[in-house]
């Protein structure tokens, strides 16, 4: 379920949105919290098998990458430094083995490894598609800082900075009003 009615983001970025908006920074509620959902979390996506058996540094890494990714999104959204992001998916790449194979239509970035490394890379081989294509910038953080939710802006001008006007954008306008009138008394 979106916030403020939104559409989730394209089937082709459906599990990058849903992979980062794992954590939901608002109501304090971490999908990935332990290592057993973390294996619940990519066995019900069929990115890894029932039996995977995580440890906590597998959960812990696996939330890095997460965040790389809502970092990544955020730095080109807002212009800021995205080296820590990129280095995280880099090292996400290499330790999953991404290999690059084609067929006569198209060309796939697959996993050569298994385990956790391997069902965490076939999130990442999704990015470049991601990426590459021309609605990747409408894939958005909420610019309130206590939500930082990823939604994808539908908007036709493609302006929108909160998950819900409703919601982040009151809370963050208010908040901008009342910086406002303090500083005017």
């Amino acid at each position: 379920m979106q916030p403020g009615r939104r559409n989730p983001a394209p089937e082709r970025m459906q599990l990058l949105q849903a992979f980062i908006n794992t954590n939901d920074v608002e109501a304090h509620r971490d999908e990935l919290a332990t290592p057993a959902q973390v294996a619940s979390w990519l066995s019900l996506r069929n990115l890894a098998t029932a039996d995977l058996r995580l440890t906590d540094a597998d959960r812990q890494w696996t939330v890095s990458v997460r965040e790389a990714l809502r970092d990544l999104i955020d730095a080109r959204d807002k212009g800021l430094d995205a080296t820590h992001a990129r280095s995280v998916l880099d090292a996400a790449a290499r330790s999953a083995g991404l290999r690059l194979s084609f067929d006569t239509h198209r060309s796939v970035l697959t996993p050569t490894r298994g385990g956790i490394r391997g069902a965490v890379g076939r999130i990442v081989a999704t990015l470049p598609l991601a990426m590459a294509d021309p609605d990747w910038s409408r894939l958005k953080t909420c610019h309130n800082d206590t939500c930082r939710w990823v939604f994808y802006d539908s908007s036709r001008n493609r302006s929108s900075h909160w998950c819900t006007m409703a919601i982040c954008g009151n809370r963050v306008k208010a908040r901008a009003y009342r910086a406002r009138t303090r500083g005017a008394t």
